[in-house]
């Protein structure tokens, strides 16, 4: 399982993300840190990709992952922005779209290398010559 807090520090707007490609360390994830009375309403199925929910006693919101594909995080970045905006009173209509398009931008950046760490130049390096070494011998 992977987590991280994203902090949105100039709207004081916080999503911790959660991410497991095993789909009941996700469900035990979700059922610790969404309220029993929440956890009831809602149908958690074997396919569920992703889950987006707020959790009003912390006031922080949680993105349960479980897909890393690029049309699921669209999606769920689409949730937040809708709610950041909606909990800010950004009026969501066309004139305020670049706004929106900036934390599309910003959200989808920061899953991206929460799901897809950047290698350091150092750990690169030292794969590819193991590999060659490997590949001698």
């Amino acid at each position: 399982m992977k987590s991280k807090l994203l902090k949105n520090n100039v709207f004081h707007f916080n999503v911790q993300l959660m991410y497991s490609a095993n789909r009941d360390k996700l469900k035990k994830a979700m059922k610790i840190h969404i309220k029993p009375s929440d956890y009831e309403d809602y149908d958690f199925e074997d396919s569920i990709d992703a889950f987006f929910y707020y959790h009003s006693d912390l006031d922080m919101w949680f993105l349960f992952l479980n897909n890393k594909e690029i049309p699921v995080l669209a999606h769920e970045v689409l949730h937040i922005i809708t709610r950041l905006c909606h909990s800010r009173w950004i009026p969501i209509r066309l004139e305020n779209d670049e706004v929106m398009a900036y934390f599309m931008s910003w959200y989808m950046r920061e899953l991206w290398l929460f799901l897809y760490p950047k290698k350091k130049k150092d750990e690169t390096k030292h794969s590819k010559a193991k590999a060659k070494n490997n590949s001698k011998g």
